[in-house]
């Protein structure tokens, strides 16, 4: 059994402990309470000798920052800065080290510190190989429509051409900005527009009336009209049916549904108005 003494400096007491329910004991600081208070007063000359340092500390401040003393200690600053490995510099000898030292390791050291990748045989390495290249094909359209820097603002060379405010065409993907051009430059096109126009539809997963606005609408110099959306080959079939439903078979399915409504409601707008609704994918875009 542990013996504890009161904390006072004055008195030596034994203090006894408290034990609770849990099992754990509660072991007092002081015996009594004068003792207590006396401890109370220390902590109160404490504080205010800490209050008394930080006053002494900020008159003394601008003294210090003209010393040559506080000039060092920056220089000394500065100089662990420029060794840190935040510098690139350092971060090249440090990753040049690390190749010597694996450079200089025995085979079955290797094998000791790396063995989840030496252990690998080359037909496993093929096989994973296979599948994320097929992983990347099959979700390569889903992949385009996230990245931020495929988007942007299109500035076209003869904005007398396009039908609306030139300063305001707006590019969603690279294979949208690649057909921008392709109508800014063409001569047999004599107009052309980008999400100008909204034809209204019905959701028939939210039941809700929505507004859809193609990707272009063109011109041609023989009087012909279209109006083209630009899709990935992928989203413009039916999602294949899988053993195991996941989120990524509901997200496409319903992806899919929204468009055949969209085009739907495209179709019977372009036979009212004398325009050919057309579907451009990578295909007819060139870019495979």
């Amino acid at each position: 059994m542990s013996i504890y003494l009161c904390q006072n400096d004055l008195c030596n007491n034994e203090v006894q402990s408290s034990k609770y329910k849990s099992g754990n004991y509660y072991v007092p600081k002081s015996c009594s309470n004068t003792c207590r208070q006396i401890l109370r007063e220390q902590n109160i000359d404490q504080d205010a000798k800490r209050v008394k340092c930080r006053e002494y500390q900020k008159k003394r401040w601008p003294k210090f920052k003209k010393s040559d003393k506080y000039k060092s200690y920056i220089d000394g600053v500065k100089q662990v800065i420029k060794t840190s490995l935040h510098n690139p510099k350092t971060k090249e000898k440090a990753a040049n080290n690390h190749r010597l030292t694996i450079s200089k390791m025995s085979d079955d050291k290797r094998l000791m510190t790396f063995s989840r990748y030496y252990t690998m045989e080359e037909y496993a390495i093929n096989r994973l190989n296979e599948k994320g290249a097929k992983h990347l094909i099959e979700n390569w359209s889903m992949s385009m429509r996230y990245k931020k820097e495929n988007r942007g603002m299109f500035n076209p060379k003869n904005p007398e051409k396009y039908a609306g405010d030139p300063k305001r065409i707006v590019y969603r993907s690279s294979w949208e900005k690649k057909f921008c051009i392709y109508c800014d430059t063409n001569s047999d096109i004599i107009h052309w527009a980008s999400e100008e126009l909204a034809i209204p539809y019905i959701n028939p997963i939210d039941r809700k009336r929505h507004r859809y606005y193609p990707d272009f609408i063109i011109k041609t110099s023989k009087g012909k009209r279209y109006m083209i959306e630009i899709k990935p080959a992928a989203q413009t079939k039916k999602p294949k049916p899988r053993t195991k439903k996941s989120k990524a078979f509901m997200r496409e399915s319903l992806e899919y549904i929204k468009n055949v409504a969209k085009w739907q409601a495209a179709d019977v707008y372009c036979n009212d108005n004398d325009l050919e609704f057309k579907i451009f994918t990578e295909k007819e875009l060139g870019i495979y």
